[in-house]
């Protein structure tokens, strides 16, 4: 079990105005700020089709296991801290570090299950958080990394949720990537739920084509 340089009082205090959409959304954030051009997040449901689990998987980069200490670093330590020009959203995905532990205002667990490259290898491990206990996290029980064939990339899967709607969801996300998706559309990005791509359609008034050979950059 490592330890993460500030308390769960604090983490929750420099997070209390974070919703949990907004916070589900981060997730998806994570998803491209690790070079992944396809999320996928889905709603699993029980016998009362109430929404009990859901997990956000991209194809990036995965997270490398002995840069732990770095992505989970508080404050402005995070190798992502000045890259974002997302500057109208409220939150600072991954800037400061604590961006991935927004999960407390929805979900009591949380667990990533990353696969990255190095050396022309394949790693795969887990870590493991509890809602309760932010500052800490449990990086694979302690073991190295096992080699793996899987593709590099992400699934982070929450449980133990409070009530959440699909079809807010869905809203929250097509109005918080519509158009990040549309000034990326050559980079082909998608977001899928519950393997229906995300559409946006329905929210875009007009389109209009800049020649930027008009401008002088």
């Amino acid at each position: 079990m490592k330890n993460i340089l500030i308390t769960p009082e604090g983490i929750k205090t420099n997070l209390k105005n974070v919703k949990p959409l907004e916070a589900i959304c981060e997730y998806i954030w994570n998803g491209f700020d690790a070079g992944a051009s396809q999320i996928k997040v889905y709603l699993h449901t029980n016998e009362l089709g109430l929404i009990n689990m859901v997990s956000v998987i991209d194809n990036g980069v995965g997270i490398v296991y002995h840069e732990l200490p770095y992505k989970f670093q508080p404050f402005n330590e995070s190798k992502k801290a000045g890259k974002s020009s997302r500057s109208n959203h409220s939150l600072p995905h991954g800037r400061k570090g604590i961006g991935r532990l927004t999960f407390f205002s929805f979900a009591q667990m949380a667990r990533w299950e990353t696969v990255y490259e190095k050396d022309g290898k394949r790693y795969q491990y887990y870590i493991d958080m509890n809602k309760d206990s932010l500052n800490e996290y449990d990086d694979n029980g302690g073991n190295e990394p096992v080699e793996t064939s899987n593709s590099v990339g992400t699934k982070v899967t929450f449980t133990q949720l409070i009530t959440l709607s699909k079809d807010e969801i869905i809203d929250e996300i097509k109005n918080e990537f519509f158009w990040f998706i549309e000034l990326n559309k050559n980079n082909q990005y998608e977001i899928w739920v519950d393997n229906k791509r995300i559409s946006y359609e329905d929210i875009v008034v007009n389109r209009t084509e800049l020649d930027m050979k008009q401008f002088k950059l």
